[in-house]
């Protein structure tokens, strides 16, 4: 409805730039005609709202066709002869270096957030973090992403989690910002985030249900349900496709049945599979999983690892949601790439033990643990009985 005067604005004002003064009468008129709200509308189309995101837009549109002494001076957070990047670039540095937030760097990031979107801001965000290779420099810009990352959390931890992990584990030439300790740092973050975001849904159901209730999508949850939706439709395979598996929620190996696998006598976990917050965890994790089968030690590897320690770090109640989605056999590969790097109490925290599967890979792991265990003691042992 609203937006038919935005485009005869934009194209009056335009017309009004090319032609001389004297001619601009009868077009600024029809612009102030343009911003007249309209006489009884209908109220199934909610027109005072889209009223309402009208008027600033064409305010921001007439204001530069107005006299100079007429003119509101707007705070214009991008200037027009740089680039959102360098703008990012400058703001984010200048917070690491002060090592606090002001109103002026909180408005602009919060201007480049809505302006780029959630994906870019993120990749921006976690890039500037992991410059640095001294640990406490990267404390330091960790405490200060993740404050930055609470202007919208729940779209920048889908992005986090969807779209930058993602990108950085399979790009090799990001596998740099994966070695520790930046690496660490990041799978800290990762961490972090996602258990904020989870604990605010949770709180969020629990005070105000009735506001979460018939709310409007978000872009990364329409591409989650797409993408779900495309991988349940029969597709031809080409060649080149097959060459690499496709990391997706409904792949071979990994999906929500398989979670919810169970035998006689066992219920089945119980989670929201609509959760865009649960389709990207889940998701991550299975590209996780594919590369944990990789035998060579690499900073993905020790990022995987990282990222299951930091969940078990932070309590029993935030690990069982955050390692829930987790393959059963990620626990081994794990253990055979890199042999002893979790502890018995760790696998127990790890695995689920109210479940066979759970307890039978529990049981498999302690016991390839025992074994590398043994020589070592038997080693120790004949060198006491020597001495």
């Amino acid at each position: 409805m609203c937006c038919i005067p935005i485009v005869l604005c934009a194209w009056l004002c335009s017309y009004i730039s090319m032609i001389p003064d004297k001619a601009r009468e009868k077009p600024l008129q029809m612009i102030q005609m343009l911003q007249t709200p309209a006489m009884n509308p209908d109220p199934d189309l909610n027109y005072n709202e889209r009223y309402a995101l009208m008027t600033p837009i064409l305010h921001k549109l007439i204001n530069d066709i107005l006299p100079v002494s007429k003119r509101v001076n707007y705070i214009n957070y991008v200037p027009s002869d740089k680039l959102p990047s360098e703008v990012m670039d400058e703001c984010i540095k200048g917070v690491f270096r002060r090592g606090w937030l002001d109103m002026k760097s909180v408005q602009t990031l919060e201007y480049l957030l809505n302006l780029c979107g959630s994906d870019w801001f993120c990749d921006r965000c976690i890039e500037a973090m992991l410059e640095s290779s001294r640990l406490e420099d990267l404390m330091k810009a960790l405490s200060l992403v993740f404050a930055i990352f609470h202007m919208d959390l729940e779209h920048i931890t889908l992005s986090l989690l969807f779209h930058t992990l993602p990108r950085l584990l399979q790009t090799t030439g990001y596998h740099n910002l994966l070695s520790d300790p930046r690496g660490n740092t990041l799978a800290k973050l990762s961490v972090m985030i996602l258990v904020s975001a989870q604990n605010s849904k949770n709180a969020e159901k629990d005070t105000i249900p009735h506001l979460r209730r018939g709310r409007k999508r978000s872009r990364k949850e329409v591409e989650l349900e797409d993408m779900e939706e495309t991988e349940c439709r029969p597709v031809k395979r080409s060649k080149s496709s097959s060459l690499e598996p496709q990391l997706t929620l409904d792949s071979e190996g990994f999906n929500f049945d398989f979670l919810t696998a169970k035998e006689d006598g066992e219920t089945s976990p119980t989670f929201d599979t609509k959760d865009p917050l649960n389709k990207s965890l889940a998701n991550l994790m299975r590209l996780m999983n594919a590369l944990s089968q990789d035998s060579q030690v690499s900073p993905r590897m020790s990022f995987i690892i990282n990222f299951v320690r930091e969940a078990i770090n932070c309590g029993s109640q935030n690990a069982k949601f955050t390692l829930q989605f987790m393959p059963p056999q990620m626990v081994s590969n794990l253990l055979k790439s890199v042999q002893g790097v979790f502890n018995n109490r760790h696998i127990l925290q790890i695995c689920d033990l109210s479940t066979s599967i759970g307890r039978k890979v529990a049981t498999q792991a302690i016991c390839q643990n025992s074994r590398l265990q043994g020589p070592a003691n038997s080693a120790k042992t004949g060198t006491v009985n020597s001495t």
